[in-house]
């Protein structure tokens, strides 16, 4: 593995921390932090862009999505475009 240096940060809420969550799930907390909006918690990336950036699989970050979900850390709200169908999920962070 080689390291990279970037200057990003993901900030992890204490509460995240202390629960029974599973280490997957918070590195995937963590990758949506990054996506997201500062101020509403608001972002929309890929599955393989989130699995990317925490290095786990599509069915991995699935898994950590719907363990954030069942302790309400996160809201998933699926985005469609007309006659498209869906097109990604919106995701709304709980950020403190």
């Amino acid at each position: 593995m080689q390291i990279v240096s970037e200057f990003y940060f993901s900030i992890i809420p204490e509460w995240l921390i202390s629960s029974d969550l599973s280490d997957n799930a918070i590195r995937v907390y963590t990758a949506l932090y990054r996506f997201a909006d500062k101020n509403d918690g608001t972002c929309y990336p890929s599955i393989a862009t989130i699995g990317k950036k925490c290095n786990k699989s599509p069915s991995s970050v699935k898994r950590g999505l719907n363990e954030l979900k069942k302790i309400g850390a996160i809201e998933v709200k699926e985005r469609y475009i007309e006659e498209k169908g869906q097109t990604s999920n919106l995701y709304i962070l709980k950020l403190n």
